[in-house]
């Protein structure tokens, strides 16, 4: 699939979201970021892409209708993973296409003053909410209820894959680990170090080595299972609240 500001492409590469990279297309090259993953396909990766700066010329020469703004296709209230905050983002064929598969986008936060992944807002994620003109069809007393067991995450989690954070703890060597699932109160992860429950410590996520990221504080509070020598472990950590 092509767009009139990217595309998607087919590599054996696992490549980190927000990486740049350079296409070329016979004597035409551009450079171009990982907007993020959008799927599999046997051994190889498939990730939308997105050009970093606008062309002159139609690096795909193709002619594409008009946009309203941009190449925006879509309007989207969203909340960064990091600081909670809301805004609302004109998002790009590619930025939805991702969006749709992995419900996670990269944009840059106004707080964070830096790319952090951005989710949907926490009340419109609440799995029992009704919204719009279905809301009127509910009756209160005709809702379901159950109570929470321990099996439940206070937060919708999505799974991950290529995404990386950085674990820091006063004293030791950073740990670059691979994450597994993200939600708004914390992450999953895997690593060779093993982790204590209640340890405290820092995490920035996503990161990238050598950029500006930021570090927020947490704690571990699950072990799913110890790692050994070559086999790394799975923990989960959740974000505290300042």
């Amino acid at each position: 699939m092509i767009t009139r500001d990217g595309g998607l492409v087919v590599t054996t590469l696992s490549l980190v979201t927000g990486t740049v990279i350079r296409m070329s297309r016979g004597l035409k090259s551009v450079e171009a970021r990982i907007v993020g993953q959008c799927g599999l396909r046997g051994d190889e990766y498939l990730y939308g892409v997105q050009f970093t700066k606008s062309l002159n010329e139609p690096f795909w020469e193709v002619h594409f209708p008009s946009a309203k703004q941009e190449g925006a296709v879509g309007r989207m209230v969203l909340q960064c993973s990091q600081c909670a905050r809301q805004d609302l983002f004109h998002l790009s064929e590619i930025e939805m296409m991702v969006y749709e598969t992995m419900k996670v986008v990269p944009r840059n936060c106004g707080n964070c003053k830096l790319e952090t992944l951005w989710l949907e807002p926490e009340i419109l994620g609440e799995g029992g909410l009704v919204s719009g003109n279905a809301a009127y069809n509910v009756r209160g007393d005709g809702m379901s209820r159950r109570s929470r067991t321990l099996n439940d995450h206070r937060h919708s989690r999505i799974q991950m894959r290529n995404i990386k954070a950085c674990i820091h703890r006063d004293g030791v060597y950073d740990d670059v680990v691979t994450v597994t699932d993200l939600s708004r109160g914390g992450i999953g992860f895997m690593s060779l170090v093993d982790y204590q429950p209640g340890t405290r410590v820092e995490v920035a996520v996503p990161y990238t080595a050598g950029a500006g990221n930021v570090f927020t504080p947490g704690k571990i509070v699950r072990v799913r299972c110890r790692p050994t020598v070559d086999i790394p472990g799975e923990f989960g950590l959740e974000y505290i609240k300042p």
